[in-house]
């Protein structure tokens, strides 16, 4: 498979994803450059998240975004990197498939239609109030559109059905409230010991 030159994976990762995930989940071993290209577009949708959260208050004080770009990106970059750990491991559960890379790579590309949220955010300043309303129900289209494209990465680097994927995108959340639930159990019977 020829390298993908960022323009040509943005593109066909927005408009041709299933296409796109497959030629990219085809490969035994993930390029780097593909790979380096998803932390370009995390660090890209993580970093200009404050700047449209500046735009979307429409407070136009920007002093602020000199220390949050570079933290909301460091954090995206975590964050990603986390999940994909996460998220492989159970899918490698059921798969018996460590493709850690690929799954990278791909749920990297899950996350470019959140680029679409800063043309939304003008809409308000534009719009007023109906650019608002505009904005959030573009934006929680947004949102489904990345969860499918998210869902679709799982299914793709995987090789899963439909419901396994709904079952390894549900679990960390499963796990969360039971940790949770043991966590807070653990304190509160400690907290009846005490005098």
């Amino acid at each position: 498979m020829a390298l993908f030159a960022l323009n040509e994976l943005f593109y066909n990762g927005l408009f041709h994803p299933v296409t796109t995930y497959r030629q990219l989940a085809k490969e035994e071993v993930p390029s780097n450059q593909a790979l380096f290209l998803g932390l370009i577009f995390i660090v890209l949708v993580s970093g200009t998240a404050p700047v449209v959260e500046a735009i979307w208050k429409s407070s136009g004080d920007l002093s602020g975004l000199g220390m949050m770009v570079p933290l909301k990106a460091v954090g995206g970059f975590v964050v990603w990197l986390i999940m994909g750990a996460v998220i492989s491991t159970l899918a490698y559960a059921y798969t018996g498939n460590a493709r850690f890379k690929t799954f990278l790579i791909l749920s990297a590309l899950s996350c470019l239609p959140w680029i679409l949220m800063g043309p939304l955010a003008l809409l308000k300043i534009g719009l007023g109030d109906l650019g608002g309303l505009l904005g959030f129900s573009a934006g929680l289209g947004i949102w489904l559109w990345s969860v499918f494209l998210f869902a679709l990465s799982i299914g793709v680097t995987y090789e899963l059905p439909l419901d396994r994927v709904f079952i390894v995108l549900v679990m960390p959340f499963v796990f969360t409230l039971v940790a949770f639930g043991w966590i807070f159990g653990f304190f509160v019977n400690l907290g009846h010991l005490l005098p």
